[in-house]
């Protein structure tokens, strides 16, 4: 029954998980093909052969497995094949359920992912996505398991929406799961963030820009390193612009990036911004340090193109280095916000649209981005970078400079080099209150991308060697 007209049982080249989901998957058949519900059609006896072969294949198999484990030169198994989209099982989602019970239930099925990937690759994915929920669900556990770029598309072209349609197509999903024993499988679409309606609410409310005070000279330079933020730029610069303390300069220095943030900062009309361009690409380092030979106020500020102040942040920094000489650098608590500038959680966060390392990030950061004032905060850096970004520093221009040779070089953690060096010696102040706005996206975090992954860990390493010899040397 297994076998072909030569004998060859192709089932044979089935991973075990997958010829165990088959097995099951004949067995729930019974109350269609078996006993007295055998259609006319299919001859007396035959349905109970396919389960008993079926069975002895899967003993077999199971007992050579154990007899002999897979190695690494063991050849791939082989793929099996689904039905056409047309197929009358898959015409109805509590159908269709019930024929992908096993394989919904089966991590990792390379058979079913395959499929996945034909089925959200077509032409018309999205459109046949929306009509069918067991496709959805399919799309969803491939999204979850493997992160299959297809599946992954396609389900923001379905649920990319209202909020109100997204309800209905998961009101859908859960009355075919429900139907088909299989509510569990509806995690996929909360770890997705598919229940989580869009965010509306500021990360940082900008108020209308402030002018220019008429006497006060500026005491502080916001430096702005831009690369590639055409999207975001004028967001930064206006937030800087309405700050409640307004005797500062703006020098944007753009390391050539090759979009149009040089023009965009352009737009931003205001005698106290100034656009230089490197004549290189420098790196995150080596722009802010040549950018401080520009630089003539005791304070200066950094704020990376894509993020945002709080009014008030250099208001209240300012005033910390002014209450106390021997503080050099000040950094706050931030909030996270989105591409669009909204508020970010570890509860509204939706990976489908915010994507795994956004998620997995906000995550990390819940449970590790806050420290008590009066914590060590030596000790609390060299766990983690809880100031997390080069946008949280407010420094005096001279600490800066005479830091000048442990920052060169540096294109990622710049700011954990110049927080670890103040706390060190006593010269760094957190302020807990949220002055910042860290925008997350996917492209704005190094280690989020796997090419320059490598490069960062060099970097981690040479900061915190810089920094235990430094503090050896003190002990001595």
């Amino acid at each position: 029954m297994l076998s072909d007209a030569h004998g060859h049982c192709t089932l044979g080249g089935v991973s075990l998980a997958e010829l165990r989901a088959v097995h099951h998957t004949f067995g729930a058949w019974w109350p269609e093909l078996g006993a007295d519900s055998r259609p006319a059609s299919l001859p007396a006896g035959v349905y109970d052969r396919l389960r008993s072969d079926s069975r002895a294949l899967l003993r077999q198999r199971a007992e050579a497995a154990l007899a002999s484990p897979a190695s690494p030169a063991d050849p791939a198994p082989l793929l099996l094949a689904f039905p056409a989209l047309d197929h009358p099982w898959l015409a109805t989602s509590p159908g269709a359920g019930v024929f992908l019970k096993h394989f919904l239930w089966l991590p990792h099925s390379p058979s079913l992912l395959a499929w996945a990937q034909r089925l959200a690759a077509a032409e018309n994915a999205a459109e046949a996505a929306r009509q069918h929920a067991w496709m959805r669900v399919v799309f969803q556990k491939v999204a979850v398991e493997d992160e299959l770029p297809e599946a992954l598309a396609c389900l923001r072209a379905v649920y990319g929406g209202d909020d109100a349609g997204r309800r209905a197509l998961l009101t859908a999903e859960a009355d075919m799961l429900d139907a088909c024993g299989l509510t569990e499988l509806a995690a996929w679409g909360r770890t997705l963030g598919l229940h989580e309606p869009a965010r509306t609410e500021a990360g940082i409310a900008i108020p209308v820009r402030r002018p220019a005070p008429t006497a006060a000279a500026p005491d502080i330079t916001v430096l702005v390193p831009s690369y590639c933020h055409a999207p975001y730029i004028e967001a930064a610069l206006e937030s800087v612009l309405a700050q409640t303390y307004a005797a500062f300069r703006i020098l944007v220095v753009d390391d050539r990036s090759t979009d149009a943030t040089v023009a965009r900062a352009g737009t931003v009309n205001d005698p106290r911004v100034r656009i230089d361009v490197n004549d290189t690409n420098l790196g995150l380092g080596d722009s802010v340090l040549s950018a401080l030979e520009r630089i003539d106020t005791p304070y200066v500020a950094l704020l990376n193109s894509d993020d945002l102040f709080h009014p008030r942040r250099l208001e209240l920094c300012r005033a910390a280095l002014e209450h106390s000489p021997a503080l050099q650098v000040v950094a706050t608590g931030l909030v996270t916000v989105d591409s669009s500038g909204c508020r970010l959680t570890p509860g509204n966060v939706r990976r489908l649209f915010d994507g795994r390392h956004v998620a997995d990030w906000m995550q990390w950061h819940a449970g590790t981005g806050r420290v008590e004032p009066d914590a060590d905060l030596l000790a609390a850096l060299l766990e983690r970078n809880f100031l997390v970004t080069s946008s949280n520093l407010v420094a005096r221009t001279g600490f800066l400079r005479r830091s000048a040779e442990s920052l060169r070089g540096l294109k990622y953690c710049l700011d954990w080099q110049v927080f670890l060096e103040a706390a060190a010696t006593g010269a760094l102040a957190y302020l807990p209150d949220a002055l910042l706005g860290y925008r997350l996206h996917a492209s704005n975090t190094v280690w989020f991308d796997d090419e320059r992954g490598a490069a960062y860990a060099l970097e981690v390493n040479r900061v915190l060697a810089h920094t235990l010899r430094r503090a050896g040397a003190r002990h001595s």
